[in-house]
């Protein structure tokens, strides 16, 4: 897997998706054909917690913050294009 720079193709391939889903979380893992196994090990979190994410059946604490933040950074990718209307820490 390699990082995505601002300016790659998955930028449109977001953009082109349907706009319903609230974070792009799983668009960016299928653009890189990583399984949420693969992340999940990536990440040090469970499939299954990654699955809830991609999902956004997680409520908002400052655990899952991290959690968003440790996604991120395992697709390679900035927080607030993962999880839109999201601030990236300062």
């Amino acid at each position: 897997m390699k990082p995505v720079s601002s300016n790659s193709g998955i930028e449109l391939y977001i953009m082109n998706k349907e706009k319903s889903m609230k974070n792009n979380m799983k668009r960016i893992r299928i653009f890189f054909d990583i399984t949420q196994d693969e992340l999940a090990m990536k990440a040090g979190y469970s499939q299954a917690l990654i699955s809830k994410l991609e999902r956004d059946v997680i409520l908002p604490a400052p655990s899952v913050e991290k959690m968003k933040m440790k996604v991120s950074e395992a697709l390679g990718y900035p927080k607030n294009k993962v999880f839109p209307g999201e601030e990236e820490a300062e």
